[in-house]
């Protein structure tokens, strides 16, 4: 799935892989494809979910693979029962940094939305949908949905958002820098994929980023605007941040400097004691999730798994999938236990003993060996690895890493003022 993402010139091999290996996360990114360009790849996605359709998949995700077929037109093996003996389900674990839904074919609520209507109702059969500004010009001078994975440069939007060039992406879609043609700059559309926007769950955790990351004003978090309804996607609009992710910044350097590290430090803590006394709590920091420019100005981005903090549980989704990384997730998540602002320190720690060793303190063969070293840990001090790390630096990292939230520092400003005197 990572490389169908990341490899056009692989997608092919990809998608057969993918029908071959009959896992049911398969079959919304797969469905994607049926809406591109690439002719050769929208064959082998049919081929792919006529397998997933007619294979041994539980029902509901085989009547999913042959929804996909027939919105793009295509005739579906019809959905047979499973044989007793066939597997129902794959045992494999999910990516580390994703989370798995199953999206839901129900009718879902459309959240409100500045400057745009909500979809338009379903056509009868065989009628021809109307015109909207939300579609593109077919060949034939119908009309087709977006590809909203690979939106060309110069797309107009909801009649707003002209696309200026595609900037990342993942599991849940894609992301957009876009010229706002009403305030007149350039801002980031965070784009939920089509199949993803019917996923009720999917939809809620939007709102709920939108919700709590726009109370938190704050130089270091990045300003959310807007929810929108793209007519065909849902998104979220936000401030545009010309940098580097911390994970980029790692494979290119390498480890980096106790000085810089300290600076960058310094400034996510500040950002999150803003998001802390507001009782949030963003639960997933990690490199991928702290962005750095050239000056080394850090923002924090992606508090789409925060909760309210002051005790709250830890939440799982529907399907009963912990919400983080494995890589960075505190044992107090893993365990279903309560959450405040010290969860986040624990991750920060992680992420700081990262940045000074260039290694995780948690690595194993699968998330769920990862999950049990941070419930038992047995981690090198920063010394051990590095020898010339200054004394009081390891010793606050490894004081982050306490798997007792009552042995971390209490909060973020009392951090701060321990990353002051290891300065």
């Amino acid at each position: 799935l990572r490389v169908l993402d990341t490899d056009a010139r692989a997608g092919a091999l990809c998608v057969k892989a993918l029908a071959q290996l009959g896992d049911e996360r398969a079959i919304e990114p797969i469905a994607r494809l049926l809406a591109g360009t690439d002719e050769a790849l929208r064959r082998e996605a049919v081929v792919a979910l006529k397998t997933l359709a007619g294979g041994a998949l539980p029902e509901a995700a085989r009547a999913r693979a042959a929804a996909a077929l027939r919105e793009a037109g295509a005739a579906a093996a019809p959905v047979a029962p499973v044989p007793p003996q066939a597997p129902v389900a794959s045992t494999s674990t999910p990516p580390p940094s994703t989370t798995r839904h199953t999206p839901s074919r129900a009718a879902t609520p459309t959240p409100a939305s500045r400057g745009s209507s909500g979809p338009p109702a379903p056509s009868a059969p065989g009628a021809t949908p109307p015109s909207a500004p939300g579609l593109a010009p077919s060949p034939s001078g119908a009309h087709a949905p977006f590809d909203f994975q690979r939106l060309e440069p110069g797309t107009l939007l909801v009649e707003r958002y002209r696309v200026v060039r595609r900037i990342g992406g993942g599991g849940f879609g894609s992301v957009y820098l876009v010229e706002d043609a009403a305030v007149n700059e350039e801002v980031v559309l965070k784009v939920l994929s089509p199949q993803l926007s019917l996923d009720e769950l999917m939809i809620r955790r939007f709102v709920q980023e939108l919700r709590l990351s726009r109370r938190i004003t704050h130089r270091n978090v990045i300003r959310i605007h807007d929810l929108l309804d793209l007519r065909g996607a849902h998104a979220i609009s936000m401030e545009y941040f010309p940098g580097r992710d911390l994970g980029a910044v790692l494979r290119a350097e390498g480890p980096l400097p106790v000085a810089r590290v300290l600076g960058i430090a310094s400034q996510v803590v500040d950002g999150l004691a803003a998001a802390h006394e507001l009782g949030i709590v963003h639960r997933d920091i990690k490199p991928a999730n702290l962005l750095v420019d050239g000056h080394d100005l850090v923002k924090i981005v992606d508090f789409g798994l925060a909760s309210m903090g002051e005790g709250a549980r830890t939440r799982l989704t529907q399907n009963g999938i912990l919400v983080g990384t494995p890589e960075y997730i505190a044992p107090e998540q893993i365990r279903g236990g309560a959450v405040d602002g010290r969860t986040d320190l624990y991750s920060l720690g992680v992420v700081l003993y990262e940045l000074l060793t260039g290694r995780q303190p948690f690595r194993g063969p699968n998330a769920v060996n990862v999950l049990f070293q941070h419930l038992e840990p047995n981690v090198p001090t920063l010394r051990e690895v590095v020898p010339g790390i200054p004394v009081e630096l390891d010793q606050l990292v490894m004081r982050c890493l306490a798997p007792e939230p009552a042995g971390r520092p209490q909060d973020a400003k009392a951090l701060l003022g321990l990353l002051a005197r290891a300065a």
